[in-house]
């Protein structure tokens, strides 16, 4: 038989290999063969790479890797860039003979999901600072303003399914397709100062005495409440593989899914409280008569 892998032989594998790691020996719908075969056949290139033997990190190009024969030496990974990933679409991995020269009781994944940071939420606004009543008689300080909750964090993207067909395949390939976390909340608005207390009334007295003293200043006003924290992102769930291997009954031998959850995003933390206002100046003594 030819080595070469044409995009007719991978259609027809498609449609008659069992889900084995999927779902035992019940064998698919012909509706979800279809879906899948058509699925596979758009993002394949045209053309099988010869060879690729990684020995290091290797960022999958697109979508698909179409290869005669594949290598992984121990410390070669084959990452999938998350920031480029579409859920909804599925990582094809369509190898002739595949080849795993790693120590995998370790643990260590051959084929993962290398997700980029997401943005925290954005930080809540100041609060608006009270009114200044310094140049007022009597008159309070008026309150800041509350600061403004800080916004959410961005949710966590969702994993791809990774779809890896081979006709051989030797040691076991492990594949770590976990959901991206989520980001943290952005934090909250600072509180708005309080403004400044008016002054005290004047002291008043007559030619004969004196009817009352400077009157005290009045107080400044709250300090703004401090904005709540915004919340956290959602976690990305977990993405599938499914595995369609020459040997069915070989898939849970020749492989093995990694597929947490990410974690949800931490929430933002709360603003500071507004600073209070500044007194008020004590009124105006009254003019000493001779």
């Amino acid at each position: 038989m030819s080595r070469r892998i044409s995009r007719t032989i991978v259609s027809c594998v498609i449609t008659v290999m069992l889900f084995a790691s999927a779902a035992g020996s019940q064998e698919m719908s012909p509706t979800d063969r279809n879906f899948l075969s058509l699925q596979v056949q758009s993002v394949l290139p045209r053309a099988p790479i010869e060879e690729l033997i990684i020995e290091t990190e290797l960022t999958l190009p697109g979508s698909a890797l179409y290869a005669k024969r594949v290598v992984f030496k121990e410390g070669g990974v084959l990452v999938i860039d998350g920031a480029t990933v579409r859920a909804e679409l599925p990582v094809v991995l369509a190898i002739k003979e595949l080849s795993i020269e790693t120590e995998t009781s370790r643990g260590r994944p051959q084929v993962v999901v290398r997700w980029p940071n997401v943005p925290e939420g954005r930080p809540g606004e100041r609060g608006q600072p009270g009114d200044d009543r310094g140049s007022r008689e009597g008159r309070p300080g008026a309150d800041g303003g509350a600061g403004q909750p800080g916004g959410p964090g961005a949710n966590g993207k969702h994993a791809p399914a990774v779809i890896l067909i081979a006709g051989s395949i030797k040691g076991r390939l492990v594949t770590n397709l976990s959901g991206q976390s989520g980001a943290k909340g952005g934090p909250g608005g600072e509180g708005g100062r309080g403004g400044a207390g008016g002054y005290g009334n004047p002291a008043s007295q007559s030619a004969f005495d004196c009817r009352r003293g400077p009157g005290n200043g009045q107080p400044g006003g709250k300090g703004g409440a401090a904005g709540s924290g915004g919340q956290g992102g959602n976690a990305g769930n977990g993405g599938v593989l499914i595995a369609i291997l020459s040997d069915p009954a070989k898939v849970q031998e020749n492989t093995l899914l990694l597929a947490d959850a990410g974690n949800p995003g931490l929430g933002g933390e709360a603003g500071r409280p507004g600073i209070g206002g500044s007194g008020g100046r004590v009124g105006q003594e009254a003019l000493r008569l001779p």
